[in-house]
Order: C-alpha cells, then structure tokens, then sequence
C-alpha cells in the first residue's frame, strides 16, 4: 500500500502543484504534436494535389503530337476477309478494293503411325532434314530412336522445322493400334522441307511422311487488281500507312476499304482535357473556405493559388499557330461556376469538322 501525505507540513496540495507543473513542461511537447500533425495533413493534400497534376499532364500530353489528332479510321465492306488498321500515313478520302486470293501457310507433314510414342522402335544413325536448299543431319542414338526422341532431337536443331506428337487414336483392321504420328511444321512459308530416313538402322517401325498435308502458299492479295505477295498473313506495305491482316480467302471476292479521318477518336483526345483539369480545379477548390463553409488545410496557400491561376490563363491565353484558332475556349470549353470546365460539343464539334488543322495547329 502506497500512503500519501500531501501538503503535511504545510498545508499545501502538492499533489495539484505537481500535476500543474507536469501540465506546464508537457505543454511544447503538445505544440510539436499538434504540428507534426497539421504538416503530415499538408503533406497529404500537396501528395494529392501532385497526383493530380501528374495524371492531368499524362493525359493531356499526347496533345502535342499530331499524330493523336490525325488519327485515321478505316471503313470495311466485310470483316470475313480481312482487318484494316491505318496509321496517320494512311491517305484520308481514299478507297481501295481489296480480294484475298490465299492466305500464307506453312508445310505441315504427318507420319504414319506407330505404336507407341516413347518404345525404341526405330533403328539408330541419323537422319536427314532438307530445309529449302539446304540438307542437315541429325543424329539418333541409343535410347534415343523412340518417336520422342526423334521429335527432340529434331526440336534441339533450330532448323525451322517443328516436331510435334499428335495420337489420333488409330485401329488398325487387324485389331493393332498405331495411333502415334509425328507431326512437322515450318516456321514461315519459305520453310519447305522433307525427311529423309534412310541413315537410320532397320528397326520395327517405319517413319515415313509423305506427302505434305498442308503446302507451304505465300499470302496473295490484290489491291485495286494489282497482285501483291507476302510471306505473312499481315501485310505492312500493300497500302501506305495500311495494315491488312488476313483472315480469308475467296478468289472474285472483293471488299471495299475505305480511310477516315477519326473524328471521335481526336474528339475524345480534347475532352480527356477537360476531365484532367476538373480533377486538379476540383481538389483546389475543395481547399478554400467558401460562404464560411469547407475548407482544407491548404486554403489560402500561396502555391496553389497559383496553379489555378495558371490553369484559368491557358483557357484563354492567345497561342502563336498557323491556324486560325488562337485560344483554348475557341475548342468548346466553358468555364462552371464552381470553375470545372464544361465542353460545348457543338463548338468542339465544328471546329473538328470545319477546321480540323487549326485545331492541330492549336
């Protein structure tokens, strides 16, 4: 048991004059609390504010480059055939007639089959792999004569021939299954190859390919009744500034092509503008005391009464071009009461239709 005796010999509380006093020296330790507090509050809204200021530049940056606002679209009579994208290369106005006579494929071949895909059922020795004008050897040794074996060793010489194993489940009339087959690929339509065994030692299967499945075809288009050949199914150079990926082919099938300017696209360019700038005019308005109401721990700061001064200049500041629109709010853009922006879509709207290089100017 704790025994107090407070103010004993004099008849003071000591206790209370103790607790003041403890009261008294806590006090600046209070003060450094309460700041540090209002400082990490401000270093949190100026975080904020600085995000939003990033976010607003990343969106509004591509706004330098003309090819965000000579965005070009493509018109097609079909899909089956083929897609069409267009760079800002791409020729607006024109049109094109386009008629996929083949698509570009590869030579596939498939063995006949055998019995099991991993027994060593074939001899030993090597084997001969032609690609296009050139002939490889490739060596099968012991444990290695399976029909997996000969697809890895086939695989391990990067040849431009692919080795796969395909089981299609083959019975044979006298109740024998050989339903394992290998399966080569090329990797490109130049790829045209052919397997030769003959190196091999005599085993109890035989591997032979015939006749390709699939022969390898270049990609053949014709533009406007000009052929044009491609070793792949996406053509970069049939059209400036085109490109075609192929899908189908119909010989005396043709499809209409036509390039845009894309209107919607740069449309959307200038209003990711106004969404930006809400953001940023938003926060900073939200800091301010308004009618005696609100307010942040950033009113009345200096700094960023300066950003919105800045961002309100640039609406209406004239701008040296070569175009006829000198200013930000010839666009459309209307400024709120609570200062956000506002697009007028049928300003925006002519400005893009009647003075598309003004407004790329601007």
């Amino acid at each position: 048991m704790t025994i107090q005796f407070g103010g004993l010999a004099t008849g003071l509380d000591t206790s209370s004059i103790i607790d003041q006093l403890m009261n008294i020296e806590r006090q600046p330790l209070a003060r450094l609390e309460a700041d540090k507090t209002w400082l990490n509050n401000r270093l949190k809204a100026f975080t904020e504010l600085d995000t939003r200021l990033k976010s607003f530049s990343d969106t509004i940056k591509d706004l330098n480059y003309r090819d965000t606002l000579l965005k070009r679209s493509t018109t097609l009579g079909s899909e089956e055939f083929f897609t069409a994208s267009a760079s800002r290369d791409a020729m607006p106005g024109a049109s094109y007639e386009v008629e996929v006579v083949s698509l570009a494929r590869v030579q596939k071949s498939v063995s006949t089959g055998v019995a099991s895909s991993t027994d060593l059922l074939f001899g030993t020795g090597s084997l001969s792999l032609s690609v296009g004008q050139e002939s490889h050897t490739i060596d099968i040794g012991e444990g290695k004569n399976s029909l997996t074996g000969i697809m890895a060793a086939i695989n391990a010489a990067d040849l431009g021939v692919r080795a796969a194993i395909i089981n299609d489940g083959t019975v044979n009339p006298d109740g024998s299954s050989t339903p394992y087959r290998l399966v080569l690929t090329g990797e490109t339509v130049a790829k045209e190859f052919s397997l030769d065994v003959s190196g091999l030692s005599v085993g109890t299967a035989s591997l032979d390919l015939g006749e390709p499945v699939q022969q390898a075809t270049r990609a053949h288009v014709r533009v406007d009744s000009i052929d044009i050949y491609s070793d792949t199914n996406t053509l970069t150079e049939a059209i400036p500034g085109m490109t075609l990926d192929l899908r189908k082919a119909e010989v005396g099938t043709t499809t209409s092509l036509a390039v845009n300017v894309d209107k919607a696209a740069i449309k959307e360019a200038i209003e990711g503008f106004a969404t930006g700038y809400n953001k940023v005019i938003s926060f900073i308005t939200s800091q301010s005391v308004i009618n005696g109401e609100g307010g942040g721990v950033l009113g009345g700061d200096a700094g960023i009464n300066a950003i919105k001064r800045r961002l309100q200049t640039m609406l209406t500041q004239p701008a040296e071009n070569s175009g006829t629109l000198r200013a930000m709010s010839q666009l459309g853009f209307e400024t709120q009461k609570d200062g956000t922006l506002k697009v007028n879509e049928k300003t925006l709207n002519a400005a893009i239709d009647e003075n598309l290089d003004s407004v790329v100017s601007l």
